[in-house]
């Protein structure tokens, strides 16, 4: 869990796990030698840059099977690596041409994508780019004070490819940054924060990782970060990203912790390229060429997923299946989901039969589930049920069986409890609470097939690869097949 929190990075999950110092940064300038927006990007409580950031460059890989993914040096910098990677599928796509995992990006595309990063970050049309260029008259203010270099939007492509070695050099990653902030002025950025009720910095926590407002602001050009389909000031009111830049989003983990879908325009975009967001890390996903993906019925296609961070550095080429098509776009209305169960559904899965994961790994439509029926009680509490809404499925106790059982009653105040206990083969009642078995209930098995769907979205995503989770967001009931390792999402 804490690997995949640093997104693979093991000084960065022991210090997680320990609750270790902060990575090695460069000294502390003093406040007065600071520009003014520093603390924009930057904890102001930190002063300091960590060497993770301004040793990440934006450079290709020299693998000829690779050549088409930008290495990440170490944990930090991945959702802008991710946004420049997505930004040059745009170019290459828009153009006609065909991706693969040894596609070589020229200079004339970099800047290409570059430019567009930054050239939309400008707070109106008549607004000039603003470029950052490091100040080498002091080497020790590297990172931190950089020479203003305005340039008209038309002139930009020109700019941006002349400053490529600085781009592809160490703190190219931060320099792109500072452009874009600069292009979108300080104050415009400030207005931005407060008009989404967030604070700066764009880049947050003790171990420097990329913000939704930091995307936000990369991915579309202001740093209003809300990526969901609702206000989540007013939960009634629609939300959506005006701009389209052909690039979408995918995030279940955001959609589990948010309580709410990912907005239409991440979900839908123009083009098929995607940035994963998979936790605590950003990755790329698009497809090998145009047309666009189907967008509606049953569909099977090909995709490019891109982790540049080791040890999951890879590029996999994924067969996708969606039987039921891409998503749809959000509900008119953000309702509550949760209604009080009735007795018989499943009220929860408590595992899978550990046979069966031995037996088949990763096979998880093969497997017996342990599910807890739910049963009348009057402690739980839940939203009426809609009258158009579809009835619940329900099933029955059945025959007790003779090997050892878990008790329902029991398991349901298993939080206040810290009873997980089962009762052993032969016992009438529950050893804890002491019901008989008929009236205490036991948990049953069943086969994955005949989960209800919710149950199998569930259970999918407690037990399937996180490549199939992850995608099951954008395509439901999609199967997913990869050559090799497996995808690091």
């Amino acid at each position: 869990m804490y690997l995949e929190m640093s997104g693979g990075d093991m000084d960065l999950a022991m210090n997680l796990i320990f609750g270790g110092g902060a990575p090695a940064a460069t000294p502390a300038p003093k406040a007065s030698d600071l520009p003014d927006w520093f603390g924009l990007v930057w904890p102001s409580d930190k002063k300091e840059i960590p060497d993770f950031w301004l040793q990440q460059d934006l450079k290709f890989s020299s693998e000829p099977a690779e050549s088409f993914g930008i290495i990440q040096r170490k944990n930090g910098p991945c959702g802008l690596l991710a946004v420049v990677q997505a930004e040059i599928a745009v170019e290459v796509l828009k153009s006609g041409g065909t991706l693969s995992p040894s596609y070589v990006v020229s200079d004339a595309v970099l800047a290409r994508a570059l430019s567009a990063i930054i050239n939309r970050c400008r707070p109106s049309e008549s607004s000039a780019c603003v470029l950052a260029e490091w100040d080498s008259a002091d080497a020790k203010a590297f990172g931190k004070r950089v020479r203003e270099v305005p340039v008209a939007s038309s002139g930009l492509v020109a700019a941006v490819e002349a400053r490529l070695p600085a781009f592809t050099g160490n703190g190219g990653a931060v320099l792109l940054l500072y452009s874009c902030v600069l292009s979108r002025s300080p104050a415009q950025l400030r207005a931005d924060l407060r008009a989404s009720a967030t604070e700066p910095p764009l880049i947050v926590g003790k171990f420097f990782l990329c913000s939704f407002e930091m995307m936000s602001l990369l991915m579309r050009g202001n740093a209003q970060g809300n990526i969901g389909a609702f206000d989540p000031l007013a939960p009634d009111r629609r939300h959506d990203w005006k701009e389209d830049t052909g690039v979408g989003l995918i995030s279940r983990s955001f959609e589990e912790q948010a309580g709410m879908p990912v907005c239409d325009r991440l979900t839908r975009p123009s083009l098929p390229v995607w940035i994963v967001h998979g936790g605590d890390h950003f990755t790329t996903l698009c497809a090998p060429s145009r047309p666009l993906l189907d967008a509606a019925g049953s569909a099977e296609f090909t995709l490019l997923h891109w982790n540049g961070l080791s040890p999951g550095r890879r590029f996999s080429q994924l067969r996708v299946e969606a039987p039921h098509g891409p998503r749809g776009p959000a509900p008119a209305r953000h309702a509550a989901t949760f209604f009080k169960p009735v007795p018989g559904e499943i009220d929860g899965v408590v595992q899978a039969d550990p046979e069966d994961k031995k037996a088949r790994p990763d096979q998880y439509a093969t497997w017996r589930y342990e599910v807890v029926l739910a049963f009348d009680d009057p402690s739980v509490e839940g939203a009426t049920r809609p009258a158009d809404a579809p009835a619940p499925a329900v099933f029955a106790q059945g025959t007790p069986s003779a090997g050892p059982w878990r008790c329902t009653r029991c398991y349901a105040e298993r939080f206040k409890t810290f009873n997980f206990s089962i009762n052993p083969a032969g016992a009438e009642s529950c050893t804890v609470c002491a019901r008989p078995r008929s009236d205490a209930g036991w948990t049953i098995w069943l086969p994955f097939a005949e989960l209800p769907k919710g149950w199998q979205e569930s259970v999918l995503n407690r037990f399937a690869p996180k490549a199939i989770t992850v995608l099951n967001c954008q395509w439901p009931g999609c199967r997913v097949a990869w050559e090799g390792e497996k995808p690091v999402m």
